[in-house]
Formats: C-alpha cells, sequence, structure tokens
C-alpha cells in the first residue's frame, strides 16, 4: 500500500507535489513552505488541500473499488 501512495504522489502535478512533499515528508508548515517555494500561504493550503483530495479518492478506488469488483468477479466464476 505504501508503494501505492508514493506512486501516486509522484504523479500529482509537480508544483502541487513539490508543496505537498515539504509539508509531508520535509515536515515544514505552511509559512515555511511558502518562503522556500515564493508563494502565499494560502496557495500553500490550496496545494495540500488539493493533493489530499485527489489522493484520496484515487487510494479510495485501490481500496475499495478493486478488491470489491475481484470479489464478484470470483462470484461470478462460482455460481
Amino acid at each position: 500500500m505504501r508503494l501505492q501512495v508514493e506512486k501516486e504522489i509522484e504523479n500529482l502535478p509537480p508544483k502541487m507535489r513539490a508543496v505537498f512533499e515539504l509539508g509531508r515528508k520535509a515536515y515544514l508548515n505552511h509559512k515555511e513552505i511558502a518562503e522556500k517555494a515564493n508563494i502565499s500561504e494560502e496557495t500553500v493550503k490550496r496545494q495540500i488541500s488539493y493533493s489530499i483530495k485527489i489522493l484520496r479518492s484515487i487510494l479510495t478506488v485501490h481500496l475499495f473499488l478493486y478488491p470489491m469488483s475481484a470479489v464478484l468477479m470470483l462470484n461470478k466464476i462460482f455460481k
């Protein structure tokens, strides 16, 4: 699962990924990220919020829908 999360982080748009990684991996706060990336704190907040929404929606598919489709397929096969 961790590899899937890392893969999806890599798929984020480059600037969004950079902001996300500064917050989640380098443990910088919004103000520090804003200074380092030369953007406003509000932009940092939006980028992190958007990236979390994107990751959550993609990972929800991987966690619930793919296993569910496998169960349905198995059910169809063994009926």
